[in-house]
């Protein structure tokens, strides 16, 4: 029986064979048998005349259907693709717009110049605390600091 690295050495390897490698775009050449790297899709720039269109058209309507997203994209010469993800991104940033702005007077609000960050003692920044249990069947009897 194969032990566990084994079989992941023969599946790399197998893998490797077929021409995929983890995490690259790497494609087998048939004629060659040699990887070749497929290329990315070129990144598309919305103009200003198309930015402007699609900013007068959110503050219409935030959220389009498909058709709507079509003849938009059509109108604008652009992909129906590009004009969904522009409204997508841009809903996100009004919404993170108003996050912050909602901030900012609950700390003008509460007289604080600095944003303070309040946790509980399980959402520290380097991970959850361990909590000691307290043992409650141990009573002092003490009253006072002179009581021994």
């Amino acid at each position: 029986m194969e032990s566990f690295h084994e079989l992941m050495l023969r599946l790399m390897q197998a893998r490797n064979a077929n021409g995929l490698q983890h995490g690259n775009n790497l494609v087998q050449n048939a004629e060659t048998s040699k990887p070749k790297v497929l290329a990315r899709k070129e990144r598309r720039v919305i103009s200003f005349h198309q930015r402007k269109v699609l900013e007068e058209r959110y503050q219409q309507k935030p959220y389009n259907n498909e058709q709507e997203n079509r003849l938009l994209a059509e109108e604008l010469q652009i992909g129906h693709d590009q004009v969904a993800n522009w409204f997508r991104k841009r809903r996100f940033r009004e919404k993170q717009q108003k996050q912050k702005q909602k901030q900012k007077e609950i700390q003008s609000a509460s007289g604080q110049e600095n944003p303070v960050e309040f946790r509980c003692k399980s959402e520290s920044v380097t991970g959850p605390e361990q909590s000691v249990p307290m043992d409650f069947t141990k009573q002092e009897t003490s009253i006072g600091p002179g009581d021994n």
